[in-house]
């Protein structure tokens, strides 16, 4: 029962990515653009840290909503 629930929540964190990008695609073309940017230039080392920065920035959002925030203490 807890595998069925952990796929569930999954499947829907899927869509809602997918129905995410379907709604906002005019705002993906800057993502689209700022990689063009880092292959035509040969900046391919900065997607570490962009991807970094991301992740903390998730994270902070994540932290300060009541409902995770619960859980995160447990992991800390």
């Amino acid at each position: 029962m807890a595998k069925f629930f952990i796929l569930a929540i999954f499947l829907a964190a899927v869509g809602f990515a997918i129905y995410a990008l379907y709604r906002y695609r005019e705002r993906v073309e800057i993502l689209k653009e700022f990689f063009e940017f880092l292959k035509e230039r040969k900046l391919w080392w900065i997607m570490p840290i962009a991807i970094v920065l991301l992740l903390l920035g998730v994270l902070i959002v994540a932290i300060e909503t009541g409902a995770i925030s619960t859980m995160m203490y447990v992991l800390f």
